[in-house]
Parts: C-alpha cells; structure tokens; sequence
C-alpha cells in the first residue's frame, strides 16, 4: 500500500524580540543578597533598566558607601551568564595585577567580579552578578560636543583600550563589541583618568585555526563597528582593532560612510561599504578628512588592513603611533581626561571647533596658543563672549583713520604695502613619526568604583549565539547591553 504523505506540523510561531528575554523581578530597597562565598550585599536604590535585567546600587552589609552594583537577570536569560562566566575565567582581580606588573602598567580599564550568586525573588530564580561601581561613559561627551572628542583624549583613550585588548587575547578572549557606551570612565580620586571597558556579553574565544565562516554568528555586535571578520562571523583580535579604528575616525568627528548613506538598516550592504573601505584604507581616510589624515589614525588602520585572521597585534607599536601624537600636541599621558573642546594645535586635526573670530585666532597665534588641554569633565562648550568683545575692542584700536585727501590720493602700485599673510590658527608642527616609542603610562593607580551606564540610542546589539535564544534573522538586535547602564 503506497505510503500517504502526512501533512507537516505548522511550524512554532517565533517569539518576538522583545519576548526573548524575561524581565527581572523588581527588588525592594534594603534587600539582602548572599553571594556563594556567604558574603551579603545590601540592596539600594535602582540606577539603571536595560532590555532585559536592572541595575542596583549596592554595599556590603555593615558599610554605608554604596560604591558597588548588583547586575540582576532571571536564570532562563543569557547575556549576564556569558559575562559572569567570563568575568569568573578572566577578570580575577589578582591577574588583572599581575598583568600590570608584566607590562608596567599603572593602570588598567578592565573590570573585575566582586561577588556572584543566585536568590529568588518573588518565588523567581535569579543571578546577580556584584562589580565595581563607575561613572559616566562617552556617549555623554560626545553629545556634549557635537558627536566628537579632543583630539589628544581620543589618542590617550586609543592606549588604553589597546591595554584592556591585550590583557583579553592574553586570556584567549575578544570583546567585540567595544563602542562610547561600553567605556565607562572611573570615580573617586583620579578616576577620570582611566578609562574601563565593560559590557562582556559578545566575548568569545579568538579563532587559531582556519578561517571558517559561521552563517549563526555573523553579523554579531553594534552593526556601526562590526569588523568585516564579525560580519562572517568570525571573532578575531584584528577584528577588535578594526572595531576600535572605527570609533576612534567617528571620535575625530568623522562620518562612517555606512552610517552616511544609511545602510545600517541592511547587514549586507554594511559589509559591503566596510569592505570596500577598508580595500583601499588610505584613499578612504583622505575622503573622511580633507584636510589631512591624523597620521597615527592612517598607521593604525594600515596595519590593521595587513593582519592576518590569526595574527597577533602588535600593541605596543600601535600604542606608539597614539604616545608619539600625544607628545607632537604636547599632551601629557596621564592626568584627568579631558573632554572640553578646544581649536587644536595640530595641523591634521580637520575637525576643531573654529575659533570665534578670526581676529581672535590671529591673537591667540601670536600669543603661541599652548594645546595642552584642561581637566574638566563637566564643562560644556560654548562660544566665548569675552572673546567676542576683544575682537570689537581689537579692531577699533588697529582701525586707522583715513582723510579725504587720502581717499582720494593715487598710490603707485611699487608702493602699496605688501598684503600681511593671515595668521593660521595652529603653528606648524611636525608630523608623528610611526617609529616604536616606549608607551606612556597614567601617573596614578586607582581602584574602579562604579556601576556600567545604559546607552540610549544602541542598535544593532546581539547575544552571544552559544546562549542567545535564535530568532531566524542573522545579526540582529536581540538585547540592550545590560552591563553599559550608567549611574544617574
């Protein structure tokens, strides 16, 4: 009897995104946590909501200062358990230290797990994970400034981050998903002068063999940064480099051309302007600054474009590309980070804010305008007033008084005084050689003291696939990073 084809099951209706992940139950001010080595954390007030878990500030029973956090999520979620494992594996405070010994390092923008643990809460299983208390992250400079930082912080943010790369691949992990959100500056005393990245929900372990595409995985990040090798779904350490050239051209006040043309919509044609870019790096530098590529911008992209998928970086010349710019500005390394805008000294800084008049950038020439910049975090930019009224007074006082006689009088030509060149805003300086220096270290060693800040506009963010709930469509946004909510 010939077999009847039994009809197919309707395939299960797919959860929405918003639905792949569970809220977490709401925690009451006062409660107490206890960890798995029976220390017990005091619940404060909530300082942070993502896409699918809620940040508290916290402190050790018995002490008032609240310079902790508790990360809470439901067990059947993903994200935090990536990121506790990780930080459980790799983030030991003792390692983080010896690394800093090994390297000579002062400082280090990498976070360390204080305490980790399971409670219910209204009859629901959660973990939590307990870190470091820190502040502000970058998006908040950048909206102060018109989407772009100094030309030095950026330079001193690029060391740092080049730090936190080497320690993870050191552990044979990449983060890949470094962006303004997931840097969070520290608290307390010279805090400011280290930058930490956080949000270890995309680490994974780097590919040491062959490259193999994985169509599950590709796509994987913030859609703006995410390398080529990430598109194919390949996790790299080049890729963590390309992911941080990316940012460090949109610091600059550069425009991604992918985000330009508005392509983020589709993951392909991202790729494919990457790619492109990428192909032919300096040509594509030079369209994004005309008036000159910031030199150790165009030594760092080059590179990049040179590694091989299994190649490890060189960081230490790559932090001296950034270390020799910062000594050409006359920028210490060390200090206080310095978001407040300036007209910049260097000749290659394409994107200063202009000056006020040009009578009062003429003044500032002669006056040999010192670039180091000004530790103030919460200074916003404005245009000078007091400037304003010097340029009226100064031009009052150099205005000569003419007769009639004189407008009337014909001057020979052989006698006419010879045009006076305008004063440039910058002196010349000398370009930033691409030579190996010794790197430049913070002056000042500092314990992090903060909580991870939520980015308000994230597109593009993905889970970790070995945990994340599939929705059938590579690469796109599945969660708001938990980690990247900040303090308010």
């Amino acid at each position: 009897m010939p077999r009847v084809a039994k009809p197919k099951a309707a395939a299960p209706a797919k959860k929405a995104k918003s639905q792949l992940y569970k809220m977490p139950e709401k925690v009451k001010e006062g409660t107490v946590f206890t960890d798995l080595a029976e220390g017990q954390w005091r619940i404060g007030p909530s300082i942070g909501v993502g896409g699918f878990g809620e940040i508290y500030a916290a402190c050790k029973v018995g002490e008032k200062n609240y310079d902790a956090v508790v990360k809470c999520e439901p067990h059947g979620n993903g994200p935090l358990f990536v990121e506790m494992h990780f930080y459980l594996r790799n983030a030991k405070l003792k390692d983080i230290k010896q690394f800093m010994q090994k390297n000579g390092l002062k400082s280090l923008g990498m976070p360390y797990i204080l305490a980790n643990g399971s409670v219910e809460v209204n009859g629901e299983k959660h973990r939590f994970l307990v870190m470091p208390r820190y502040g502000s992250d970058l998006t908040k400079f950048l909206e102060q400034n018109g989407k772009r930082l100094p030309e030095g912080t950026v330079y001193r943010l690029a060391i740092q981050m080049l730090d936190v790369y080497q320690y993870m691949h050191s552990k044979g992990y990449v983060h890949a998903d470094l962006k303004a959100a997931n840097i969070l500056l520290g608290l307390g005393k010279g805090g400011a002068a280290q930058a930490y990245l956080v949000d270890f929900g995309l680490a994974s372990h780097f590919v040491t063999g062959d490259f193999k595409p994985d169509p599950k995985k590709m796509h994987n990040g913030t859609l703006e940064y995410t390398s080529r090798d990430a598109h194919l779904g390949v996790p790299t350490r080049r890729a963590d480099l390309e992911i941080l050239g990316y940012n460090l051209i949109e610091w600059l006040g550069a425009e991604l051309p992918w985000v330009k043309q508005k392509l983020l919509a589709v993951p392909l044609k991202v790729q494919k302007a990457k790619e492109a870019f990428m192909d032919n790096i300096g040509e594509s530098l030079k369209a994004l600054f005309p008036k000159g590529v910031p030199p150790p911008i165009g030594d760092f992209m080059k590179y990049v474009t040179k590694l091989t998928h299994n190649q490890e970086p060189d960081y230490d010349k790559c932090s001296s590309w950034f270390s020799s710019a910062l000594k050409q500005l006359k920028i210490p390394n060390s200090g206080d980070l310095d978001f407040k805008l300036k007209a910049q000294t260097s000749r290659d800084n394409n994107l200063s804010p202009p000056s006020t008049s040009q009578a009062a950038t003429a003044r500032k020439a002669r006056k040999n305008y010192s670039p180091v910049l000004n530790s103030s975090l919460d200074e916003e930019i404005s245009a000078s007033e007091e400037d304003a009224e010097e340029d009226m007074s100064y031009r009052k006082k150099t205005a000569k008084k003419v007769t009639p006689l004189a407008r009337n009088a014909k001057v020979s030509p052989l006698k006419r005084d010879a045009p006076v060149p305008a004063a440039e805003s910058s002196p010349d300086q000398t370009e930033p050689t691409s030579t190996p220096k010794e790197r430049a270290t913070p002056k000042t060693s500092r314990k992090p003291k903060g909580t991870p800040k939520a980015s308000k506009t994230i597109k593009n963010d993905c889970t970790n696939n070995k945990i994340a709930a599939e929705d059938g469509v590579a690469g796109q946004s599945k969660r708001e990073p938990f980690s990247a909510l900040h303090i308010n």
